[in-house]
């Protein structure tokens, strides 16, 4: 069985080689960092009562992670095919990494809510 990091690498090299693709790409993992924020804060607040320190660590985490993304799509917004050439390593590197921490702290954040879920 692949891990995350594997399944990454291997349709990350071929989506995110052009610049428009990769603005997609960052575009869509952006888009579901924001959603996945907002739906953990709004469980937090209607079914637990309140964020503990838990969530506000997981959120903090992923809006770390939102904030690189989005740091590294201005940098290439308006870049050249040549800047792009030496960007595209760094920028594969932030995208593999928000897609690996999305993917821990997503399993982290379902455990937490399970074990709430059975406890109360």
């Amino acid at each position: 069985m692949q891990t995350t990091s594997q399944k990454v690498k291997k349709t990350s090299r071929s989506k995110i080689d052009s610049l428009e693709h990769f603005k997609q790409e960052f575009a869509a993992l952006l888009s579901r960092f924001d959603q996945e924020i907002a739906n953990s804060a709004q469980y937090e607040r209607v079914e637990m009562d309140g964020p503990s320190n838990d969530l506000i660590n997981d959120l903090n985490r992923l809006k770390l992670h939102r904030s690189k993304l989005k740091d590294m799509l201005l940098s290439f917004e308006n870049a050249t095919a040549e800047e792009w050439v030496s960007i595209r390593p760094m920028a594969r590197k932030v995208y593999e990494k928000a897609i690996e921490a999305r993917s821990k702290i997503n399993k982290e954040v379902a455990r937490k809510k399970a074990t709430a879920g059975i406890i109360r």
